[in-house]
């Protein structure tokens, strides 16, 4: 119903107040939380907009009332969590998971550079707003993993506050390595263990077989499909007598292969 000045409204999100929580209220929070001073509310589009009654209006409030617009609670996926896994690269940011989830992101750049960032479609809500002459404040919410917002321009991430409904989140950040990269064998010659280091710049079919002087596989090391990051792996050659063996690794279909002497 319509609020008409009663307490009907508090904490409803309905900031124009006619009746129905939409995206144009959605739109109006953003619009507050980025520059609160252009975008002023009245005491009761205040008390309307905070959905938790804790006195401040943000991202919490924000994705609290996209979880009601799309008829959340209980069902939802991000019940049990309580973290967020975000990975970056030096131009773009990609969200790990996919529950409903708001990010209130700063980030900073070059003054001389004339910055435009895209924020993926699918995004709920997605909005930039530049707050001085080396940095913008993002507002995105969606419920899907992917990129969610790239620049022409290199950034780095100031901050990032994230919420799933009723809580705030943990952000374990990581960064994307640029290429592919696989590391010398250490130690070699080794005994008995010999650990190799390696980056995946996107999510990858991992294959590291171990092959003995004529020719056998002898042991597999990984065979699996793995995110972009970095990674260490170790092989136990405890089992094995002294000799030369070759460890192979097959990303992707490309194939390296790497000497290694047990010295026992």
């Amino acid at each position: 119903g319509e609020c008409g000045g009663s307490n009907d409204c508090y904490g409803t999100g309905d900031i124009d107040q006619n009746g129905i929580l939409n995206v144009l209220d959605l739109l109006l929070i953003v619009y507050h939380i980025l520059d609160p001073e252009m975008n002023d509310f009245s005491d009761i589009e205040f008390v309307t907009a905070d959905s938790n009654s804790d006195g401040t209006i943000d991202i919490l409030d924000l994705v609290n009332f996209i979880d009601m617009i799309l008829g959340g609670g209980v069902a939802r996926k991000s019940i049990d969590v309580n973290q967020v896994d975000v990975s970056y690269t030096s131009n773009s940011i990609i969200l790990n998971n996919d529950f409903l989830i708001g990010l209130n992101i700063i980030l900073e750049y070059s003054e001389d550079v004339d910055i435009a960032f895209e924020i993926n479609e699918e995004s709920i809500i997605g909005e930039c707003m530049s707050i001085s002459d080396t940095r913008s404040e993002c507002i995105i919410s969606t419920e899907s993993s992917g990129q969610i917002i790239s620049a022409n321009e290199v950034f780095e991430i100031v901050s990032i506050v994230a919420a799933a409904p009723g809580k705030y989140l943990d952000v374990n950040l990581s960064e994307i390595p640029l290429e592919l990269s696989i590391g010398n064998a250490y130690p070699n010659p080794f005994n008995p263990r010999v650990k190799f280091d390696y980056s995946l710049p996107f999510e990858s079919e991992v294959e590291v077989l171990v092959y003995n002087i004529n020719g056998q596989m002898i042991s597999e090391l990984v065979d699996a499909s793995m995110q972009s990051g970095k990674y260490s792996i170790e092989w136990n050659a405890g089992g094995y007598s002294s000799g030369v063996y070759f460890v192979k690794f097959n990303i992707n279909n490309i194939a390296s292969t790497q000497r290694v002497t047990l010295l026992k």
